[in-house]
């Protein structure tokens, strides 16, 4: 297998062929497009239980009618290919049967993101993560089963974890010393001084008194409280963002700094006195986390648009001088800089990751690896026995479990989203960390794999039970 800093070199006349799933999606509505406008990207087959969806989401990418096959075999599909069409489908069994050399897996459902994955890579394919729901409970055993394969199974760009990767990378690359990583949440709170509404997506109430704690001032961690105080009819935190960060932190050896991440309603030019350390006035308290804050900005300022960040430490005083003369985002004890990217651009920037493997690219793209970061589960209220928990919502939230990260984690706590069908065996009351011995696990094969302490024939047998 070609190592990460040996890309392979690939004929870029000799297209690459593609294999999307959850093709009506969201991330694959940016990356269709965008794909076909890259001579050396030729897209093969496309999978989503809504193939009607699929034929309007292709549509609107540009693609003629006659180019559209929907298949309801793996022979249709076949023949489909073989006729220089792109072979729409239901059902992710057709994708080892239709010829291709690499499948982007965005269908955001972690089981059937590791079934996919790890089909592709035993027909000996190169894989494109999306689904980071996968990657936070089978990252590590996904780059083994790829590296025995001679392939290779990526964190897509465009998504927070790879982006996140590039930025340390480059920041390290430059000798500069990082000791904290992460992203702003997906929404911004848009505060509003004119009339004292602040909007969070959806949501708006009247936050007239966020105005008096908008500087940051001395008191750094009593001003972010008495902020979130305000903000406290908002859902600011989010499983997708723990999920998120728990790839990030494997995928570059970082870990929380508190299980629940810090999450700190802040603007932007304070980045650096937040995340300082603790004695340094910050809320950090250790070197080497990741974390995610919320932005809180004016409706005329640009948004971090769920964009990625590094606090560096600096170590001249005169070089720090220099920076914040030009704008840089310093804090104010010139120990510290915020350096980040405002934005993740989903498929546009994924077509980065494609060309890396393809090998029409000379960069290097970041594999997904599982570390010593487990995010796992924490109840929020009483579960009954019987209970079924299911992954559901924009947000792929679980109804009564809250997300926690860490690296010391119960060697039983099951991971997160492996508790996606799962039945609670007994009572839980709030508060209780879900283990193995609290739930009976759905019959898949992330379930068999993945689930702490379980070989794959014992948890099969025990999930035809459920």
């Amino acid at each position: 297998m070609t190592s990460p800093s040996e890309p392979s070199v690939r004929d870029a006349a000799v297209p690459v062929r593609l294999a999307v799933t959850g093709a009506a999606g969201g991330f694959a509505r940016t990356l269709l497009p965008h794909a076909r406008r890259h001579r050396d990207l030729v897209t093969a087959v496309l999978c989503d239980r809504d193939v009607a969806g699929l034929r309007a989401v292709c549509r609107q990418a540009g693609y003629a009618e006659g180019d559209l096959a929907e298949c309801g075999s793996p022979a249709d599909a076949r023949r489909a290919v073989e006729r220089g069409q792109i072979a729409l489908t239901a059902s992710i069994d057709t994708l080892a049967e239709v010829p291709h050399d690499v499948t982007v897996e965005a269908t955001g459902h972690a089981a059937t993101g590791y079934a996919v994955a790890t089909a592709a890579i035993d027909a000996g394919r190169d894989v494109v993560m999306v689904t980071k729901e996968t990657q936070a409970v089978a990252g590590r055993r996904l780059g083994a089963l790829a590296r025995d394969r001679g392939v290779r199974c990526v964190a897509a760009e465009g998504d927070q974890p790879a982006n996140l990767v590039d930025l340390v990378a480059w920041a390290q690359q430059c000798g500069l010393d990082v000791v904290a990583a992460g992203k702003s949440s997906e929404y911004d709170v848009v505060h509003d001084p004119t009339t004292g509404r602040a909007r969070l997506s959806d949501a708006e109430f009247d936050a007239a008194s966020l105005s008096d704690h908008w500087r940051i001032g001395d008191d750094v961690g009593g001003t972010l409280a008495r902020r979130a105080a305000v903000l406290a009819p908002f859902v600011r935190a989010s499983a997708a963002d723990v999920c998120e960060m728990t790839v990030a932190a494997n995928l570059l050896g970082l870990r929380p700094d508190v299980p629940t991440l810090h999450h700190p309603p802040a603007r932007v030019p304070e980045l650096a006195d937040v995340y300082a350390a603790s004695e340094h006035g910050g809320i950090r308290r250790a070197d080497g986390v990741v974390d995610v804050f919320t932005q809180l900005r004016t409706p005329d300022e640009a948004s971090f648009a769920g964009g990625v960040f590094v606090i560096v430490r600096v170590h001249d005083r005169a070089t720090a001088e220099v920076l914040a003369g030009k704008g840089h985002v310093i804090s104010r004890d010139r120990r510290y800089a915020c350096l980040y990217r405002p934005h993740h651009l989903m498929g546009l920037e994924t077509v980065r990751s494609l060309r890396r493997l393809a090998g029409t690219s000379t960069e290097t793209a970041a594999e997904p690896a599982a570390g010593p970061v487990t995010m796992y589960g924490v109840t929020t209220a009483r579960l009954d026995a019987g209970t079924s928990l299911r992954v559901a919502g924009h947000h792929h939230e679980i109804d009564g479990v809250e997300p926690r990260l860490a690296t010391d984690a119960p060697s039983d706590a099951i991971p997160f989203y492996l508790l996606d069908g799962a039945r609670i065996r007994t009572t839980l009351e709030p508060g209780t960390t879900v283990r193995s011995e609290h739930v009976r696990l759905p019959e898949t094969s992330l379930a068999a794999d993945c689930a702490p302490g379980r070989d794959r024939e014992s948890s099969l047998r025990e999930g035809a039970s459920v």
